[in-house]
């Protein structure tokens, strides 16, 4: 559980949810938001061991996310597909 703490202190100190002045501007001008989201990406395939050894299913941490950041679903929805592949296929190699 400590592992999954950990995460989500992450999640907080990078990525607070947008100012107003940020919301006004069209998200695909937000380079802002695409060095954050490319910093996390970075972060989550440095972190595989740490996410690969949670027992916790991939959509209760997504809906945990989604709650918390309602604002950065596409962030989230990054986040959530790439996790979902890894556990995949990582289950996929523990089978073989």
């Amino acid at each position: 559980m400590d592992r999954v703490v950990a995460v989500f202190q992450f999640l907080s100190f990078n990525f607070k949810e947008p100012s107003s002045s940020q919301l006004s501007l069209p998200r695909s001008v937000n380079f802002a938001n695409v060095r954050r989201l490319r910093k996390l990406q970075r972060w989550i395939r440095k972190s595989w061991g740490i996410l690969s050894d949670l027992t916790i299913h991939y959509n209760t941490i997504q809906d945990l996310v989604l709650k918390r950041y309602r604002k950065w679903r596409s962030l989230a929805h990054c986040l959530f597909t790439l996790t979902k592949e890894h556990l995949h296929s990582s289950m996929r190699s523990r089978k073989l």
